[in-house]
């Protein structure tokens, strides 16, 4: 699980603790790029350039005086512009000011501040553009990866689940399956195949947790309390980071491999999610659902939260509105239904009925159709967002999923990886050829 941690998780906050007025919440000897000087509380300035780094780099990082305390954010590919307080194109960008007397330097103390507990008012950096926004960084919506072929490309699926982690879904459930491999699933290869659990806490037994994590499969964050009923900063960061710090009690799971995160319901925290995750170093949340396909349009490959989603490709609202470079979003790319509407989750589709009455055949068809229609043609990441409900409730669905999972286990160009794998290869695209002789997701 760590050999593309460092490549998946670039840290992008650092706090600076300047002499703090508590009073006043300004924040004094603060190294900006018109030198060390006081912020006022709420003020947005461009950071100082560090060693190495020259004019063109003025702007990359920005800073944020809140309560007293100068926090320190990278705009990524893009630069701050002073003109509307956000990340901006570099060309329209401007930092403002006149540089200080270099003698009143001080340096500051640096400590490991918590960020701040209130979103910072961010607006729009404008729209992608492909031209500047290039992997490994950003990656825009509605983009499909250029440097390898639909042909040559591998072809990912993500098995994911929801929720607590009990002792019956995982004896009938995830043991079976992705622990004891009485499938015999293989990736080409040959590496076993693996899968992401969005854990929440309640009822969830963290000893099946860390038998998970130990045989390669992904814990990602599901909220403490599974609720979604905010758009509070230091709430939402209770949840989302809250669950990550139990997994790190209760186990010996690095928090730094927590690098996920999905809401409860989908219905979105707003920016105050967007920002915990930045702020706390996530890799990628997966809780936006487009309905692309129902609109008789192609899913969507993953992209940056650089800049904002357009409007008709977020429709579980609240959406963000801000500049989050560097996070990825993994799209909820909606699946068809017998009935022809969409879902995000595959246990919210329509197969013979809403209430798991299909049998194998109904399942299978359900999903042979949405592979090889939807997904596989184009290459396009395929998600089985689902919840282990779905198999219990229905024990037709998993003799189903089995069948399906071995026709794609026997398939050269298929890959059973977790959302982090994906990431990295589209960070690092190579052929199918080229990554079956590798140790990808072993």
């Amino acid at each position: 699980m760590t050999s593309y941690t460092q490549v998946l998780m670039a840290a992008t906050l650092a706090v600076i603790m300047a002499n703090i007025d508590v009073t006043s919440g300004i924040c004094m000897n603060v190294p900006t790029h018109t030198g060390v000087r006081t912020m006022q509380d709420n003020e947005y300035a461009c950071a100082q350039l560090g060693a190495g780094e020259t004019s063109a780099d003025l702007g990359k990082a920005y800073l944020f005086c809140f309560q007293g305390t100068a926090h320190k954010f990278n705009c990524g590919t893009l630069r701050w512009d002073s003109k509307i307080n956000n990340c901006n194109w570099p060309a329209e960008a401007s930092c403002g000011g006149q540089p200080s007397d270099p003698t009143n330097t001080i340096d500051p103390t640096l400590t490991t501040a918590k960020p701040p507990t209130t979103t910072p008012p961010m607006t729009k950096p404008g729209k992608c553009n492909p031209e500047t926004c290039r992997l490994p960084d950003c990656f825009c919506s509605g983009a499909a990866p250029a440097n390898v072929s639909e042909r040559d490309a591998p072809m990912f699926v993500m098995l994911t689940f929801d929720d607590a982690v009990t002792t019956t879904v995982f004896s009938k459930v995830y043991y079976p399956i992705l622990i004891n491999n009485e499938w015999q699933l293989r990736n080409p290869n040959n590496c076993t195949v693996k899968s992401t659990f969005f854990v929440s806490n309640l009822y969830t037994d963290y000893s099946l947790v860390q038998i998970l994590y130990d045989n390669d499969h992904e814990i990602a964050s599901h909220t403490v309390n599974h609720t979604s009923d905010t758009d509070i900063y230091s709430e939402a960061k209770a949840e989302i980071v809250g669950l990550r710090d139990i997994v790190a009690a209760k186990t010996s799971i690095p928090p730094e491999e927590i690098r996920g995160f999905r809401v409860p319901y989908l219905r979105t925290y707003g920016d105050a999610q967007y920002a915990v995750l930045r702020d706390y170093n996530f890799t990628y949340d997966s809780s936006i659902v487009n309905i692309e396909i129902q609109a008789g349009r192609k899913a969507l490959w993953p992209f940056t939260l650089d800049y904002p989603i357009e409007e008709n490709q977020c429709p579980n609202r609240p959406c963000p509105k801000g500049s989050y470079p560097g996070l990825w979003e993994i799209p909820m790319n909606g699946w068809i239904g017998d009935n022809g509407y969409s879902c995000g989750m595959i246990d919210g589709c329509s197969i013979n009925g809403p209430n798991f009455d299909g049998t194998v055949e109904d399942y299978l068809k359900f999903f042979r159709r949405n592979f090889y229609e939807n997904f596989y043609p184009l290459r396009i990441p395929m998600h089985m967002f689902t919840h282990a409900s779905m198999f219990l409730k229905g024990p037709e669905a998993l003799e189903a999923l089995r069948l399906f999972l071995q026709e794609l286990s026997a398939m050269d160009n298929v890959w059973l990886v977790t959302p982090s794998h994906v990431i990295y290869w589209m960070q690092n695209q190579v052929t199918n050829d080229e990554l079956a002789q590798t140790s990808f997701a072993c």
